[in-house]
């Protein structure tokens, strides 16, 4: 008899999960989200910060998490020309501007330092117009999330590649101007100046990739290693709760293969099988959200900036990432998968040559590397599934009952490609 009523319970806890699934992945309404509100870090509108967006039609409500307007990435000299490259993520100022009626306009901005010293500020907040004898490259149109600015013929006469050169991003919101090169600075007084031989000279590193081997997260090294120590250590829960959040992780991993959360499925039911095994994750899936392939590509065109900056004609060379990149703004199966993960490049066979037309060619093989450890937070009470918190899932971990594990994933890139060639150029799956 207390089987039948056990297995009762269990048929109905199922109806009632599978109903929450259902609501959450077919839901009854085709969302139409629109932005109603930005947040920006420390209040400045050029740090990175959360997007709050509202469907039009239900009124349901999401956030979204994005980073800095504008990144430097380096600067590399060639021949007889400077480049200036830059990461850009302009959605969230674009709509921010709109929100709050500001007239906006952003780009490059190139001058000698005798122009700067001058005339002073280069852009007049009022006007947009820019001292004389500086050029101003709008980009506002331009829709990449590169951005190059190219500084090309130099010329040989005396002193020409010493001269000192202001090049920066520039950015006019509203009645205020602001200039982004290693930092953000309102006053020319903080300007950087660079010459061609200053850039020719530094080729040992670029855009955040160079020789030694990438430093990992250390934040997550000190994650597996209180995992490590935590696991089956004991739990001050009865064994009837134990049960009961056993029960529960094993439903809602039903739930999730049935009603479109696979691969979080698929991770809980590892993370409960105990094993604790490195869990391989598949990049061609992880890459069919947009949000991933989006975070892959800013990577891989990063890489391939500084792959053009690095090579050279003598030799076959290797570089890595210097630092992981770290995200954190997936959605739906993959957030509950994943939530935040890492990222990091190794770059080897790196070649450089000139087709007849006199264009450099570059071939590289490129590595792509997606890492996440698999644990929940042992304080956080909070509901991450359905009645069931991180903090319970992490007492099965220390009752020895499931095991936290890494994640793991890689993608091999064999490219070839022309100077200024990009992700979007080069059709890569």
């Amino acid at each position: 008899m207390k089987k039948h009523i056990l297995f009762v319970l269990l048929v109905i806890a199922l109806c009632v999960l599978l109903s929450v699934f259902v609501y959450a992945s077919e839901g009854e309404c085709e969302h139409e989200y629109k932005t109603t509100s930005i947040t920006f870090e420390n209040d400045f509108c050029l740090n990175g910060g959360t997007r709050t967006l509202t469907c039009e039609l239900c009124d349901d409500i999401k956030t979204e998490d994005f980073g800095n307007f504008a990144t430097l990435v380096g600067y590399s000299a060639s021949s007889n020309a400077m480049i200036g490259t830059y990461n850009i993520y302009s959605q969230a100022i674009k709509e921010y501007a709109s929100l709050n009626k500001l007239k906006l306009n952003y780009g490059f901005i190139v001058a000698s330092q005798s122009r700067v010293l001058e005339y002073g500020n280069p852009v007049n907040p009022q006007t947009g117009y820019v001292g004389k004898s500086m050029i101003k490259y709008d980009m506002i149109k331009n829709s990449s999330d590169v951005h190059d600015v190219v500084i090309s013929n130099i010329k040989y006469a005396d002193g020409a590649f010493d001269t000192l050169l202001f090049i920066s991003y520039y950015v006019l919101i509203g009645d205020n101007v602001y200039y982004i090169q290693n930092e953000v600075t309102e006053s020319y007084e903080n300007f950087e100046y660079i010459s061609f031989n200053m850039i020719k000279q530094n080729i040992e590193s670029f855009g955040g990739f160079y020789k030694d081997e990438t430093e990992l997260s250390s934040d997550r090294l000190k994650q597996m290693n209180n995992s490590n120590s935590s696991y089956n250590t004991g739990t001050s829960l009865s064994d009837t709760e134990i049960d009961n959040i056993t029960k529960s992780a094993q439903l809602i991993s039903l739930g999730g293969a049935i009603f479109n959360y696979p691969n979080a499925s698929l991770m809980l039911s590892h993370f409960l099988s105990g094993s604790g095994n490195n869990y391989t994750l598949d990049l061609d899936l992880l890459f069919k959200d947009k949000t991933a392939l989006s975070n892959r590509n800013i990577d891989l065109n990063s890489a391939l900036a500084a792959c053009e900056v690095l090579a050279n004609q003598e030799s076959t060379l290797s570089f890595n990432q210097a630092t992981e990149s770290l995200y954190h703004n997936l959605d739906g199966d993959f957030w509950y998968a994943m939530g935040s993960y890492f990222t990091r490049i190794e770059i080897s066979d790196l070649t450089l040559s000139y087709n007849k037309k006199g264009e450099a060619v570059y071939s590289a093989t490129i590595k792509y590397i997606v890492e996440d450890f698999y644990n929940f937070d042992a304080n956080d009470k909070g509901d991450l599934f359905p009645s069931l918190s991180p903090s319970e899932l992490h007492e099965l971990h220390k009752a020895g009952l499931a095991k936290e594990f890494l994640t793991y994933g890689e993608k091999v890139y064999k490219l070839s490609w022309k100077q200024g060639q990009r992700v979007n150029d080069l059709n890569i799956n």
